[in-house]
């Protein structure tokens, strides 16, 4: 197998046959690369067979990345299974269906939310959808975390519902009265049952010697004794992803399970890649400041072929309307101007390149929705074009639930 694309430390990663491993990987080191190809190289060298591996990722886009990625590599070697490759929740529900007898019934997240609002109207009257957003996030961040309906005194951060225990409680009843689970429920489901037949937990470490946790700084306290139950302390596993990128915290996910698998495993080697390929050395530096500065934490020594500009312009602004006019600004002085009253300078980035713009030159990147359509209201104003990139799954989609519902009015 030709592993002369790799970097020194990508191949290391890849190479690497001393037990569990855990690889530190920045933004554009290349972290599927390294990982579909050690996939590939345990099997070219036949140390693993395609069905003794698992690996889990966090999104179903992921998951199809990864493995459109290994397929060519798996037809090239003229293997003819295939590894799995799927998100937590895939495996849990593939898992279950196996295991659990009758069937149950899997919610959508809005048809989970339709029998929270249920819940909470029994418990009393009147409720915002505000509130009710926030309720079943406290319920996920409950789930994700271990919390269970017994367990009323801890309590989600930031919570602002005091009933939001007894609540939780009476969802869980109604679940199970309908005999139905919502998507949190499914991993939750699946540790308890490993937990409680430890004879169905070995099965499946002898099953897949082999397992892949990819974005590893994503996963929460469930997902993380699912890991557990799914390996032993000196198995051939790997796990790849930068402590630096952990942003699900809202759902439990946190970066410090960096450090407690080193204190659980011993064993564990650490690889770190150190190449940027998708940033430049302008971003890295600056990344790297904000890192160590105001959130104090050590980012990761990489290093970029790319140069890039000499700075990064910061713009201190008190509200989210400056923040819009001053977006506006650059545009438009980059462009050139768009209205008869503009003064003629420009600002930001881009702005004195000497070379054409159009308005598909430029993306603005927001944190929060509230924030997109703040800014859509200004550029509306400004006359300014605009397509807003707003991602809404498939089954929640109107016309999909419709053909869902009336599916399952239909007697099997």
């Amino acid at each position: 197998m030709d592993l002369s694309l790799l970097t020194p430390s990508q191949e290391q990663a890849v190479c690497y046959r001393g037990g569990p491993l855990m690889v530190l990987a920045g933004p554009g080191t290349g972290k599927t690369r390294t990982l579909t190809y050690r996939l590939a190289l345990l099997m070219s060298e036949k140390v693993a067979r395609p069905d003794q591996i698992l690996a889990l990722t966090f999104t179903n886009k992921a998951a199809e990345e990864m493995a459109l990625r290994i397929d060519p590599i798996c037809r090239g070697l003229q293997i003819g299974s295939f590894p799995k490759i799927t998100t937590f929740h895939g495996f849990c529900y593939g898992f279950l269906l196996e295991q659990i007898n009758p069937p149950f019934q899997l919610l959508s997240e809005q048809e989970a939310f339709i029998i929270l609002k249920e819940t909470v109207r029994e418990e009393t009257r009147t409720v915002s959808a505000q509130l009710l957003k926030e309720l079943a996030r406290r319920i996920s961040w409950a789930k994700n975390t271990s919390v269970s309906t017994d367990a009323p005194g801890q309590t989600p951060p930031r919570e602002a519902y005091p009933q939001w225990a007894a609540t939780y409680k009476a969802y869980q009843e109604k679940l199970a009265l309908k005999k139905c689970w919502d998507f949190d429920e499914l991993l939750l489901q699946t540790v308890t049952l490993l937990e409680k037949k430890p004879d169905l937990k070995d099965s499946l470490q002898a099953r897949f010697p082999y397992v892949f946790i990819d974005e590893f700084q994503d996963i929460n306290p469930i997902q993380y004794r699912l890991f557990q139950l799914l390996t032993s302390r000196d198995g051939n596993w790997m796990v790849i992803g930068d402590p630096n990128q952990a942003i699900y915290g809202f759902r439990g996910a946190r970066a410090d399970f960096f450090s407690r698998l080193q204190k659980d495993c011993p064993a564990l080697a650490a690889i770190q890649l150190r190449e940027s390929f998708r940033l430049n050395q302008t971003v890295l530096a600056v990344a790297s400041q904000v890192l160590e500065g105001s959130l104090q934490k050590k980012a990761l020594p990489l290093i970029s072929s790319k140069k890039g500009e000499p700075g990064v312009p910061v713009a201190a602004l008190a509200t989210a309307e400056e923040e819009g006019e001053y977006i506006t600004q650059v545009i438009e002085g980059a462009m050139g101007g768009l209205s008869l009253d503009y003064p003629g300078q420009g600002l930001g980035p881009g702005s004195n390149s000497g070379r054409p713009r159009s308005f598909a030159d430029f993306a603005v990147l927001y944190r929060l929705h509230a924030q997109g359509d703040q800014l859509a209201k200004i550029f509306l104003k400004k006359g300014i074009p605009f397509k807003k990139v707003q991602e809404i799954h498939w089954a929640e989609r109107p016309e999909i639930r419709g053909v869902i519902k009336v599916l399952r009015s239909v007697p099997i």
